[in-house]
């Protein structure tokens, strides 16, 4: 595990990363209190069976994660010129 500010080459599985998001979108909150993220966080929180409350959430959560390991996101900001 990566403990400096470097990127981690860890593997994660799609669940794995779900859980490693909320932890950080949970962290985030807790520092910056946003209504915006607590509803998010909401339709995160998964029931007994593991699955986001909201299912919504798990269909984006998969396309998202496909368009990742295709290479297809960018993290990167775009400054105009």
């Amino acid at each position: 595990m990566t403990t400096n500010n470097d990127f981690s080459s860890d593997v994660l599985s799609s669940k794995d990363a779900y859980a490693a998001m909320y932890a950080f979108l949970t962290k985030f909150n807790s520092t910056f209190k946003s209504d915006d993220v607590e509803i998010l966080l909401t339709g995160m929180s998964t029931a007994r069976d593991g699955r986001p409350m909201d299912d919504a959430y798990l269909l984006e959560w998969n396309e998202c994660v496909s368009k990742a390991l295709k290479g297809e996101v960018s993290t990167r900001i775009e400054l105009e010129k």
